[in-house]
Formats: C-alpha cells, sequence, structure tokens
C-alpha cells in the first residue's frame, strides 16, 4: 500500500475493493462471452444492453482504481 491508501483508507478498505474489481471483472467476462456466444440469437436491443453494461461496468472499475489509487 501507498502512502495514500494508508493514510486514508483501512486494509480491509482495500481489500474489499480489490474484490469487487475481481468481481466486476468476471461479469464483464460473462457479458462479453454471451455478447459474443455465436450459438445465442441476440437481437440488437440485447446486443445494446450488454455493450452499455458492459461500459458501465468498466467504468465503475475506473471509478473504484482512481478512488483508492489502486
Amino acid at each position: 500500500m501507498n502512502y495514500y491508501q494508508l493514510y486514508y483508507f483501512s486494509d480491509t478498505e482495500i481489500e474489499k475493493a480489490n474484490n469487487n474489481l475481481i468481481i466486476i471483472s468476471d461479469k464483464i467476462k460473462q457479458l462479453d462471452n454471451k455478447l459474443n456466444n455465436k450459438n445465442l440469437n441476440l437481437t440488437m436491443a440485447e446486443i445494446n444492453r450488454f455493450s452499455m453494461a458492459i461500459e458501465r461496468l468498466n467504468m465503475s472499475k475506473s471509478c473504484i482504481k482512481y478512488y483508492y489509487n489502486i
């Protein structure tokens, strides 16, 4: 942990943030697999919904990394 993290956050908070990043990454992979699965006949609305969900999850991931300086 760097000085910023030590000063503002506890070890537990940093650990939770890292766990959340792992969970978000797993969810992004799941959605990406659904999006790229050729066996599923997805409508354009479903494709757009999955794409937007992936974008929001990536934004959340970036915010967590920035906030906790990870």
